[in-house]
């Protein structure tokens, strides 16, 4: 790696290398003119076998539901989201990778939950 002098140590290694591989992933994309989100599915599905097939089934679903309203949000929502509640980061870790300070990534990720209990239909008032 011919960036690792640019690492200042004011974040973990964690986040400045999610951080170089967002940006690489968003200069590809950006190049090919193909911006879009990618679902984590298989990254982040969890099949409990213990389920009788018609619940499988149902919870299948759900989840198809839940990752097609999540691309339907706005990107910065979705990124917060996928960073926060998918992925797990911290929200100072996630403001570290999105380059944002962490107002920016706490409303982000309420506005995109908001967002995303509309879409799905469980927030009418939102």
């Amino acid at each position: 790696m011919n960036n690792f002098s640019s690492f200042r140590g004011d974040a973990s290694e964690k986040t400045w290398l999610m951080k170089i591989a967002r940006n690489i992933v968003y200069d590809h994309f950006r190049r090919k003119k193909v911006l879009k989100f990618i679902p984590f599915l298989q990254e982040h599905e969890q099949i409990d076998y213990t389920y009788a097939p018609e619940k499988w089934l149902e919870s299948k679903d759900s989840q198809h539901q839940l990752y097609k309203a999540l691309g339907q949000l706005p990107h910065q929502y979705r990124e917060a989201i996928v960073l926060r509640k998918i992925e797990g980061f911290s929200i100072k870790e996630s403001a570290e990778i999105l380059g944002w300070n962490e107002a920016k990534v706490r409303n982000a990720t309420e506005r995109g939950i908001k967002k995303l209990q509309q879409l799905l239909g469980g927030d009418e008032d939102a």
